[in-house]
């Protein structure tokens, strides 16, 4: 006789599955209860908007208000706008619905931003309740994870991480059908990007090298892995097909990953600022150092310049640190100490940028991280200083801070419009930027300007 599966039930008696589709929706609480909930609830909700119109009243009472309307009657004049629009759009009724919604939703996030900046509540209590959260539940918030070894990691790179396959082809339909009538939709291929970019800048006779860092948590996912010391990172599972994409296009890359396989065992156990997006500088040290030895044989030979490095330490509050919002007396997490070498002209002064120079370097916050004071991570002691110290020649540098598929490609063809003549001397261009930008940045194709031997009818020199 055949015995019935595991999961046969008896005839008459309902499944787990018909048991749970009766049960949804259909919870038993008493009268009682459930008045407290709605009360509690209600008050919840009353609380912070009477709070906050509250404190605007005290505000304007001790004069540090011009009016006694508080700040959330701001909502009245986005209305206003919208009502503006729809009167004096042209078309149908549908072209007057859209452009009165286009204004309103732009008005009401602009509201929202500002009500955000004023709110008594983020100012006062959101950052002790974040601090509690952190410190007994272990909690970040939306961009900021906390790893258990206290590691903050950046919240995106994980989507990155765990996300479909950025060359998946639903995943590229999606991302190109994403935009609306307002916010065009991304170029998401990055191999077509940089494939074209490659072709733009072999026309000139310029060899590009493509450098994508790995996301924090890749590269350094100790606090939510157990990994062993020297693992291969984690990346996007498309990475072997991108990787395989431009060696099948004869793009040069530098796998940082690679480079780090020969890093020193305290390097491989923390190649990141623990409460930084950013690698450590004896990290990106390393990676110049690697990157010099691709680009020496593409540049003739010349009398090396003198570039010194002058030692120098900096003590600051990562990015993530301060993204979670925590008060400003709290000590955890406690401030990062770096040691960065500050690289020094032969004038003695400190390193600047080269706009003559054979190597280019576009980069986002990864080049700047060391170089940009307001980076709070000292200057002069960033990628493209260190390029030049191990390559002891000067370095031409363009760097952006965040949109790193598009921003210095961007920047570049700006300044040849300006300038025709602007790369009539480069023999390499770098491009670094992020991992987390093959998932999520805008790969924009973009037109080359015009050669400035053509602009000027001549040979280039």
């Amino acid at each position: 006789m055949t015995q019935p599966p595991p999961s046969a039930q008896p005839a008459g008696r309902p499944t787990r599955e018909e048991l749970a589709l009766t049960e949804i929706g259909h919870t038993e609480i008493s009268p009682a209860a459930a008045r407290v909930a709605m009360v509690v609830v209600t008050v919840g909700l009353a609380l912070a908007p009477l709070a906050e119109i509250a404190r605007d009243f005290v505000d304007y009472r001790r004069g540090e208000r011009p009016s006694p309307w508080p700040t959330i009657a701001g909502i009245g004049p986005v209305i206003a706008d919208a009502v503006i629009a729809w009167s004096a759009a042209p078309g149908g009724l549908l072209n007057r619905m859209l452009e009165a919604n286009h204004v309103l939703r732009i008005g009401l996030q602009r509201y929202e931003d500002e009500l955000e900046e004023a709110s008594w509540f983020r100012e006062r209590v959101q950052p002790a309740t974040q601090w509690l959260l952190c410190r007994l539940l272990r909690a970040g918030n939306e961009p900021t994870l906390i790893g258990r070894s206290g590691v903050l990691y950046y919240g995106p790179e994980l989507e990155h991480l765990a996300g479909a396959g950025f060359l998946d082809p639903g995943q590229l339909e999606r991302r190109r059908r994403s935009g609306d009538r307002w916010t065009p939709a991304p170029q998401p291929d990055p191999v077509a990007a940089i494939v074209e970019f490659r072709d733009q800048l072999a026309a000139r006779g310029i060899h590009l090298i493509v450098m994508p860092v790995p996301v924090k948590i890749g590269a350094w996912p100790a606090g939510f892995t157990d990994r062993r010391l020297g693992s291969p990172p984690l990346r996007n599972r498309s990475w072997p097909q991108f990787r395989a994409a431009l060696e099948r296009h004869q793009v040069e890359i530098l796998d940082i990953a690679e480079v780090m396989r020969n890093f020193p065992p305290d390097l491989r156990a923390g190649p990141y600022l623990r409460t930084d997006t950013h690698w450590r500088p004896e990290t990106m040290e390393a990676i110049a150092a690697a990157l010099a030895q691709r680009i020496r044989p593409r540049l003739p030979a010349v009398p090396p310049t003198t570039y010194r490095a002058s030692p120098a330490l900096v003590t600051n509050r990562g990015d993530l640190a301060v993204m979670l919002n925590l008060p400003a007396s709290a000590p955890w997490p406690a401030p990062e100490v770096a040691a960065i070498r500050q690289v020094i002209s032969p004038d003695g002064r400190p390193w600047t940028s080269d706009p003559t120079a054979e190597v280019l370097l576009l980069g986002d916050s990864f080049a700047n991280i060391f170089s940009l004071d307001s980076m709070r991570w000292g200057s002069a002691a960033g990628l493209a200083e260190h390029l030049s110290l191990a390559l002891q020649r000067p370095v031409d540098r363009m760097v952006r801070n965040d949109a790193g598929a598009y921003a210095t490609r961007h920047l570049l063809f700006g300044e040849l419009r300006r300038r025709p003549e602007r790369l009539a001397n480069k023999r390499v261009v770098v491009w670094q930027f992020s991992e987390r930008e093959l998932s999520l940045g805008d790969w924009k194709l973009l037109s080359w300007p015009p050669r400035a031997d053509r602009a000027a009818g001549g040979a280039t020199p």
